[in-house]
């Protein structure tokens, strides 16, 4: 199959005609006096505008997905030059169901392969990977846990948060959790009151980590000047950690599908 190549002729004391070429071959007979006079302003103006119009598009909204595997699309898709420019990001996390055994609450014989299990999916490292290496503009993280019907770590020492620690220069943190403990899709939980006791602990543990430094910076220490604050929304414990100098919009939801919204 032959491709159609675009040609451009000027005869003498004729104007200017687009003709289609058929013939399979680089055109190479352009006279270099009409290829050194065609005008590339637009060209230029055109990149500007893309430039500009990026910069607003990528800074001032705020990007939300249902799950991980979604945003992984949306980093694919966006140019390296631009994934920098997101501030603002939200996902979900739903946890895979451990197909070998029922439910292991933590402290429990056998959760550690429970817990293992529930975190072999692949997104789950990539994703914290691109927000810690190729996200470097990114202020407002928002996340949930989504562990319906089962039950997941809040200490400080699950293995769950491990690539989260990796991750510097927030300014502002949200973490959500649903599961059996704290209560998931309307119904209560088993130990509602502890859950968000936790969850405030490991959120003000996150947030002496994450919200220090510079975007890209592991810092060791924690000068503590940061303010945090816990709510209940449904059956979602919703903790924040914020240093107070972004706005934010509490009436998004970390489980709607692909939302983009101006701040």
């Amino acid at each position: 199959m032959s491709r159609k190549l675009c040609t451009y002729s000027a005869a003498a004391g004729k104007p200017p005609t687009w003709t289609r070429d058929s013939r399979n071959k680089i055109i190479t007979n352009t006279p270099r006096s009409i290829l050194a006079h065609l005008p590339t302003a637009i060209l230029y103006t055109n990149k500007q505008l893309y430039n500009e119009a990026a910069a607003v598009l990528y800074g001032e909204l705020t990007f939300e997905a249902s799950e991980l595997k979604t945003c992984l699309l949306f980093a694919c898709m966006v140019s390296t030059r631009n994934l920098p420019l997101v501030k603002r990001l939200r996902s979900t996390w739903v946890g895979l169901s451990c197909l070998t055994m029922a439910p292991v609450r933590r402290g429990v014989a056998g959760y550690a392969s429970y817990e293992q299990y529930t975190l072999w999916d692949e997104p789950w490292g990539e994703f914290w990977e691109i927000v810690r290496s190729k996200m470097d503009g990114l202020v407002e993280l928002g996340f949930c846990m989504n562990y319906e019907g089962q039950y997941l770590d809040r200490s400080t020492g699950a293995k769950w948060l491990k690539p989260l620690l990796t991750v510097r220069g927030l300014r502002r943190l949200e973490v959500w959790v649903q599961d059996r403990i704290g209560g998931e899709d309307g119904r209560g939980g088993e130990d509602e009151v502890g859950a968000k006791r936790e969850g405030e602990t490991l959120v003000e543990f996150l947030g002496e980590i994450m919200c220090q430094g510079k975007r890209g910076e592991v810092v060791d220490g924690v000068d503590g000047g940061f303010d945090s604050a816990a709510a209940v929304d449904g059956d979602v414990a919703a903790t924040r950690w914020d240093t107070g100098n972004t706005s934010h919009d509490d009436s998004l939801s970390p489980l709607d599908i692909l939302d983009i919204g101006r701040k």
